[in-house]
């Protein structure tokens, strides 16, 4: 199984330590290229995204979920931003109105 992260040198640093490889962020195109890579190879899996590239190939992103359901595609926040906060309130209600 491969886990591929792209995000921040930052970000990329704290997740080599723990042993996922990882990609900076240098542009939409150059992103695009790399994902449609690492979706051929037959071992990878996870794709984690930080928030604000995650925000600039949303559309892109959607597309690759819909058409491969082998690759698992995760939303982090940055090390200035906070994690959302969960309320199962406003989930039920965009479930069931």
């Amino acid at each position: 199984m491969k886990i591929h992260l792209i995000g921040s040198k930052d970000i990329i640093i704290g997740f080599e330590l723990i042993g996922i490889k990882g990609t900076v962020f240098e542009g939409k195109d150059e992103t695009i290229d790399l994902i449609q890579k690492l979706i051929k190879s037959e071992d990878f899996v996870l794709l984690i995204i930080e928030n604000f590239i995650y925000d600039q190939l949303e559309d892109f992103l959607d597309d690759i979920r819909i058409k491969n359901l082998n690759v698992i595609i995760v939303k982090i926040p940055g090390l200035n931003e906070e994690f959302p906060k969960f309320d199962p309130n406003k989930i039920y209600r965009q479930i069931f109105g």
